[in-house]
């Protein structure tokens, strides 16, 4: 018991010395540092061979990087952090027990006090010192970190940019144990090969420790843990999160003040001291804060807070909303307000671009299925008719065999607009309700238009996220009120809901101010969704689509995250 007290001891006067040596003592910790040497002798002989070791590896920094020898003690730090690493790894040395204590040293300390010991065998121990460190530090400038073992992988990025000190970092660079990196800009995702993803927001500075630790200096980190890599440990300068399966996020500011968030699963906090393990469980929905005079307090939980979830493809920035709206897809954007409400898809070639007032042309494709290349989450869009048999819906060529023979005929684009009828005298409305931007979100639908959604490639930028349903408000508009003294329009048309090609919903025969709540369950195995209207053309109408003014109130991807703790 009395050695585990000596150690403890020993370990925070360690501490304390290193911040005397950086000048960063407070009060109360000069008085310690003065009351310990004035009174105990273990402590005193602490202190000569600390400050021996010290001299000696300020001298082989000197040697080696003397550059920046001169400016600050990063060189110093960093011959430092590394004799930690290698006594972590290195085999063990039997040390001689008996000493032959010959030589006396004299030191004066900060506080004053002379101290007087004998001890070949210290300063023996110096010199095998010195050079063990400066064979580290020799091997640190012959075999950089590209010789370590590899542990992780860049795995995305989206806007990023990186002080890389030569490295050249792009989406599938390999990652190497105790490489130290700076993200300036931007976002990056890290995929550890036990597992572990973190998200990194800028500005970051991080070292991957190894493939169960990263040490974050400042920045924000996102962590999803799976249960094979339990244990894996967020080390800050004033504290640590350990995993235990889950998901968290860490923010540290530039002072070292720490945030941990836990969304899910539990963690261990605890301070990083020497002398104290002790920690405490955070669970999923808590938080803490500790600050960098290392005082934990209890805060909100914000589970908006991190970028969970990047996609550089679609410039997806997931932070854990529960829904994905997809009138914001539509648009350009990623179904987390990153769109465009003046950009418009044209169902006849599948382009995305500018909004342009249509007014009463008719249209016809010249193909049955337009991919959309140029969105993410878009597979592509057609303007429907079975009037030939079945038609194309999506771009790996399924076909649906029970589409109403139409006109085949279109005039608006999809448009997420309220204003897609002004020119008209309507407008995307029900009852006293407005759809479309600035209003509710909604995506203009005017019949015959199909569109079919990838969820294969929401999944794969939502890596740990499942969509669970598809919910909208089938709907066709009211009249405008300007033409409430004319002759009523008859519109009616129909909407068709499908995944993978199978019919999930069929609402036929819907006229003006008609509306439905549509709500579809989805499973992982559903690739397509896909929606279309048809204009339920009638024998003899000269214009069947003329007042078909269809739409999707509030359409949106209901999500779900994985319990990561059971992988």
């Amino acid at each position: 018991m009395m050695h585990d007290d000596n150690s403890k001891k020993n370990h925070r006067l360690g501490l304390i010395l290193q911040r005397s040596l950086e000048g960063n003592l407070t009060v109360e910790e000069k008085t310690w540092l003065g009351d310990t040497l004035r009174t105990d002798v273990r402590a005193r002989e602490f202190y000569i061979g600390f400050m021996k070791v010290h001299s000696g590896l300020r001298m082989i920094s000197a040697e080696i990087l003397p550059e920046t020898a001169s400016k600050n003690n990063a060189s110093l730090n960093d011959l430092l952090q590394g004799l930690s690493e290698y006594e972590q790894e290195a085999p063990e040395v039997i040390i001689p027990t008996e000493l032959n204590p010959e030589l006396e040293l004299v030191i004066d300390t900060p506080s004053g006090i002379r101290i007087r010991k004998k001890s070949k065998w210290e300063n023996l121990l110096l010199l095998g010192s010195i050079a063990a460190v400066f064979l580290i530090a020799a091997a640190g400038v012959m075999f950089p970190p590209a010789m370590n073992r590899e542990v992780a992988t860049i795995t995305d990025m989206l806007s990023a940019r990186w002080q890389n000190n030569g490295v050249r970092y792009e989406t599938g660079t390999r990652l190497f144990k105790r490489e130290r990196m700076l993200l300036e800009e931007g976002l990056a995702e890290l995929e550890f090969d036990n597992g572990v993803r973190l998200t990194i927001e800028s500005p970051a500075s991080f070292k991957v420790r190894s493939d169960m630790q990263i040490d974050l200096e400042y920045g924000r980190l996102f962590a999803t843990v799976p249960g094979r890599a339990s244990g894996f440990t967020v080390k800050t300068r004033v504290a640590k999160v350990v995993d235990i399966g889950t998901r968290f996020g860490v923010e540290v500011d530039k002072a070292g003040a720490v945030s941990l968030h836990v969304i899910q699963g539990q963690t261990k906090l605890g301070l990083n001291r020497f002398w104290n393990n002790e920690s405490i469980d955070v669970k999923g929905g808590a938080a803490r804060n500790v600050s960098a005079r290392e005082e934990i307090t209890v805060i909100t939980c914000d589970d908006r807070l991190f970028a969970q979830e990047i996609g550089s493809r679609s410039n997806t920035i997931w932070r854990g909303e529960e829904q994905l709206d997809l009138a914001d897809v539509v648009c350009g954007g990623s179904g987390f307000n990153t769109g465009n409400a003046e950009m418009v898809i044209d169902p006849l070639t599948g382009e995305l671009q500018p909004y342009v007032e249509r007014g009463s042309i008719t249209r016809r494709a010249q193909v049955a299925f337009s991919p959309a290349e140029s969105m993410a989450y878009v597979d592509g869009v057609f303007v429907p008719d079975g009037g030939e048999g079945a038609i194309e819906i999506t771009s790996t060529g399924i076909r649906y065999g029970r589409c109403p023979d139409t006109s085949g005929a279109t005039r608006k684009d999809l448009t997420v607009l309220n204003k897609v009828y002004y020119n008209e005298g309507g407008d995307l409305i029900l009852g006293d309700v407005k759809y479309g931007y600035p209003y509710r979100p909604a995506i203009c639908m005017q019949a015959n238009i199909g569109i079919t959604f990838d969820l294969d490639a929401i999944r794969a930028d939502l890596k740990n996220v499942e969509i669970e349903y598809f919910e909208a408000l089938c709907a066709m508009a009211s009249l405008a009120a300007s033409r409430n003294d004319r002759v009523s329009p008859a519109g009616k048309a129909d909407f068709i809901i499908l995944l993978d090609g199978k019919e999930k919903k069929v609402i036929s025969d819907v006229r003006m101010d008609f509306s439905e709540m549509v709500h579809i369950d989805i499973e992982p195995q559903d690739r397509f969704l896909t929606i279309m209207t048809t204009d339920h053309q009638l024998k003899g109408e000269s214009d069947p689509i003329g007042w078909d003014r269809c739409f999707l109130g509030e359409p949106v991807l209901g999500l779900r995250v994985d319990n990561v703790s059971k992988e």
